[in-house]
């Protein structure tokens, strides 16, 4: 579970919804997505809810219809959205990503959980619209990221000392093609603060099942008897991390 910096928040509509879906506002809590996305809104996140699915089914919205923040997640056994960057992994491509999770993680893992994959724009956010639009929010990655002590308060420009010679201006300028997966961690990590989670959950996407073992029944025999993995739902490992937290 990833924790978010907690810095101030002021209570501000982070997102607007339109014909395409929710699309972050200029000003997100005390961010300015300019400053951190640049001008061009054609080159900021992109947000895509699951067939079927609406708003109010993820998001808190005030009676104007702008958009508050993220649901309360406690209403499920997993109470934190669960992120996935991918790249290349669609049904097409010559990897293909297991990303399929309807089986191994059941039972109810689909509506104990919020799953959202991060992709690339253009031909990426097709592909995986595509293949796996029913079951997640799909959001793509910005085409370009300025960081600096202004577009993020809390960043520390010690985490970027072997790239000080890319600041331009006190500004970092990345891109998804530059910063690879950290950039998408970190994409992720602003997002997840813009809709107010606190903590998150970051998934790879080669993860297809997960197993348990019965230490109970093990040493309840005498001599110890080697039990066998038994296979479990994603949504009681992570439910279970959850309560150790």
């Amino acid at each position: 579970v990833t924790p978010i910096t907690d810095v101030h928040r002021e209570t501000i509509d982070v997102l607007e919804l339109s014909e395409n879906g929710p699309q972050l506002q200029d000003s997100a809590l005390n961010f300015s997505c300019q400053k951190l996305y640049g001008t061009d809104r054609k080159s900021w996140p992109k947000i895509r809810l699951p067939d079927g699915k609406k708003a109010t089914d993820f998001f808190i919205l005030h009676s104007d219809g702008k958009v508050q923040g993220a649901m309360d997640l406690q209403r499920g056994k997993v109470k934190n959205w669960v992120f996935t960057p991918t790249y290349q992994h669609h049904l097409q491509s010559e990897r293909k990503a297991l990303l399929n999770r309807t089986d191994a993680p059941a039972p109810a893992y689909a509506t104990d959980v919020t799953q959202v994959l991060v992709v690339r724009s253009g031909e990426e956010f097709d592909a995986y619209s595509r293949d796996y639009g029913q079951w997640y929010i799909i959001v793509t990655l910005p085409k370009i990221m300025y960081l600096s002590k202004e577009s993020l308060p809390n960043l520390r420009e010690s985490q970027f000392k072997l790239q000080e010679h890319n600041f331009k201006g006190g500004k970092l300028v990345v891109t998804p093609e530059s910063g690879g997966i950290a950039y998408a961690r970190l994409f992720v990590q602003t997002f997840a603060w813009f809709l107010g989670l606190d903590n998150i959950w970051l998934l790879d996407d080669n993860v297809h099942s997960c197993y348990e073992l019965d230490l109970d029944s093990m040493y309840a025999e005498s001599p110890v008897t080697h039990k066998p993995l038994l296979r479990c739902p994603f949504s009681k490992v992570m439910a279970e991390i959850e309560e150790m937290l």
